[in-house]
């Protein structure tokens, strides 16, 4: 399955991103183990133009590395992993709130789960 994101900003088109998740599954854990820059995060937010999270107040969520030229984060602290539920639930819980979260909820693009 390859997924396709189109990047634009200030309404141009910059770049194509393109990746095949079909592959190995722990091809795929490694690639989401990469630190996460400003465009992964606008692509994983559902962002079209990477300038809208670049013009939001990013210190205020959590984000101020990506003022920085290159600046990244770890995926731990962008989306803190799920773990099995203990019990009869067979369900999953998150360890905490993550900076994802915090994202979605200030720019008020909806609700995280």
């Amino acid at each position: 399955m390859n997924v396709e994101v189109i990047v634009r900003i200030d309404g141009r088109e910059v770049t194509t991103l393109s990746h095949d998740i079909s592959g190995d599954p722990i091809d795929i854990e490694q690639q989401f183990g990469k630190p996460i820059t400003i465009v992964d995060a606008a692509c994983e937010l559902g962002l079209e133009d990477v300038n809208r999270l670049k013009y939001a107040n990013l210190r205020r969520m959590g984000l101020g590395v990506f003022e920085q030229e290159g600046g990244v984060i770890q995926r731990t602290f962008w989306a803190p992993a799920v773990t099995p539920e203990t019990g009869s639930s067979g369900g999953y819980k998150r360890s905490t709130t993550s900076i994802f979260d915090n994202v979605v909820n200030r720019m008020d693009l909806g609700t995280s789960l």
